[in-house]
């Protein structure tokens, strides 16, 4: 798993809203914000979601001024999110330079751009949406409906706008002792919001009815069979007189449109119930031929789970895309590349990849399963023997230098994303980061993807990389063993830049006593500053670290020679 720690659904959505508040704020007191310098006040992770609104929100405010810069005028600005501005350009009909936005009437009677007025045919961008909520939600609306809504997550962190247009679609409805809210095996086509009342969540199984949970008020369900278009998995059966608000699906899609942070919220939802701490929702669960027994791993835009086939009962890992991630075409690119690139590497020291599917509204990596534990557990143990240092190094090298030859860069390569199985054989994994490189993209610059306390200094400036940034890479891991520490510890990007300023490799001794005199040329080799110095041969490490060390011509440095 890719180690990248994302915040969770409802701070995104917070802090996405407050950015655009405030973008839109500098438009109406006559400022011109910058879309891409809003863009660095947020991480990577987050910055296509706020892009989206922010680009919605450029457009109309420049529009009112009579300005239509037109999407190519944004793809040249924003080089690295080509895809969804194109998406933008597509699902909302935005115009090109020059053309008038279809369906905006404005009306100059003042020149402040608070005045102008837009026609009244439907907008799906969130200003014109927000005003059409009033329209749409106005004050006989029930506030305790309102309420009852802002008070569930994820709700809570939406707009208000969005809240008050949810409100107005929503059916009060009313269950008493025993009936069924939702009815495990069928399709789910609506949210329903529990606002008064107490269920059960019961799974039906071999003819016997297990109660998983008991919730009280304040709760949504639906989401999952909703986003996905899934039978549903459970049943929420009422256990006292329950008052619930139930949104249609159509509804919902319809009021997404002019407020995507809807979508990003149920997919969050979705993403926290799948692949949590406790109860999982797919365990148990037959999904796209495979029966899943258990959730292994969950990491910045995946969950891992282990499954077996269900007719030749082979075991694999199922890695599914988070559902918080459905709709980031960039992701969803990389999530498609790592499978593809997966797919042709097969090696005995790399984790295979098996196939892909579609289920349950994201996508599924079908994955050779690897019981044991990854390399960064193992050094939280203590720092490795330098013969089973030998061993790992020996099996890495060959893997990285079969995907080289192959013509693929790893660019996150680390103890993490190196997996460790009983018999003592390597297997890397993770080609999410990864790239074929002669393709045109591959020397991109400005991007910093991948973990900086393996990335060599100019990959951490934002240059061309190579395959010279996995010897990099190689290096720190081989370190790493043998201190049972990080070469470089500090937490922050900043800290790590200026730690690779002053940094050089330091004598054997200083690294460790006695250290081998194979293992620290290895370090030298891949540790270099300069990615022309780092001339490590990984066929040569492979073949001579792939047998069984001889500690007799290991070449150990002793201390007594540099006396």
């Amino acid at each position: 798993m890719n180690a990248c720690h994302l915040p969770a659904a409802p701070c995104v959505t917070a802090r996405i809203d407050k950015l655009c508040d405030r973008f839109e704020t500098a438009w109406k007191t006559g400022r011109r914000p910058s879309v891409a310098a809003y863009l660095r006040r947020v991480g990577e992770e987050d910055r296509t979601a706020l892009l989206r609104e922010l680009v919605l929100l450029d457009v109309e405010y420049r529009g009112r001024r009579g300005e239509h810069l037109g999407k190519d005028r944004y793809r040249r600005s924003l080089p690295e999110y080509i895809g969804v501005l194109d998406e933008l350009w597509l699902e909302h009909a935005l115009p090109e330079a020059g053309q008038s936005p279809p369906g905006w009437k404005a009306v100059h009677d003042d020149p402040a751009p608070s005045t102008v007025c837009l026609a009244a045919e439907p907008s799906r961008r969130p200003v014109v949406a927000e005003r059409r909520a009033r329209a749409v939600c106005p004050d006989s609306v029930s506030e305790e409906r309102v309420g009852s809504l802002r008070r569930t997550w994820p709700f809570s962190e939406l707009p208000a706008a969005a809240v008050r247009e949810l409100a107005a679609a929503a059916e009060e409805k009313t269950y008493s002792p025993d009936e069924r809210l939702i009815r495990q095996g069928e399709a789910c086509r609506r949210l329903v919001l529990l606002v008064r009342g107490t269920v059960e969540v019961q799974v039906e199984e071999h003819g016997h009815r297990h109660t998983i949970a008991t919730v009280r008020t304040a709760a949504l369900f639906g989401e999952m069979s909703l986003l996905s278009g899934a039978m549903s998995t459970a049943s929420v059966v009422a256990t006292s007189a329950v008052l619930s608000l139930e949104i249609p699906a159509a509804e919902v899609e319809r009021i997404a449109a002019g407020h995507p942070l809807i979508r990003s919220a149920l997919g969050g939802l979705v993403a926290d119930r799948l692949g949590g701490q406790s109860v999982d929702a797919l365990v148990g669960k037959e999904v796209g031929g495979y029966h899943v027994l258990r959730c292994v791993g969950r990491g910045g835009m995946a969950v891992v789970y282990e499954a077996e086939h269900s007719e030749t009962r082979r075991r694999v890992a199922l890695k599914m895309m988070s559902h918080r991630y459905i709709h980031d075409l960039e992701l969803h690119s990389r999530f498609q590349r790592e499978a593809e690139i997966g797919k042709k590497l097969r090696h005995r020291n790399i984790c295979r990849v098996r196939g892909t599917f579609t289920a349950l509204g994201t996508n599924f990596m079908v994955l050779d399963f690897c019981e044991g534990m990854t390399l960064d557990e193992r050094i939280r143990r203590g720092r490795l023997p330098e013969d089973e240092v030998r061993r790992i190094l020996g099996q890495l090298a060959a893997a990285l230098e079969y995907a080289h030859r192959k013509g693929v860069c790893h660019r996150d390569l680390k103890p993490s994303n190196v997996m460790l199985d009983g018999s003592g054989r390597v297997k890397l994994m993770d080609f999410g980061l990864a790239r074929i490189m002669d393709a045109p993209e591959f020397t991109c610059r400005g991007r910093l993807l991948g973990t900086p306390r393996y990335m060599p200094p100019e990959q951490l400036a934002g240059e061309p990389v190579d395959f010279r940034a996995d010897l990099f890479a190689f290096g720190c891991v081989a370190y790493e063993m043998l201190t049972g520490r990080p070469l470089f510890p500090e937490a922050s990007y900043l800290s790590i830049v200026e730690r690779h300023a002053q940094w050089s490799l330091p004598a054997p001794q200083l690294i460790r006593r006695g250290l081998g005199r194979d293992l620290y040329e290895v370090l030298r080799d891949s540790l270099a500053k300069e990615p022309d110095r780092r001339v490590l041969d990984l066929e040569r490490v492979s073949r001579q670290w792939m047998r069984k060390p001889d500690r007799k011509t290991s070449g150990c440095v002793s201390l007594a020679s540099r006396v």
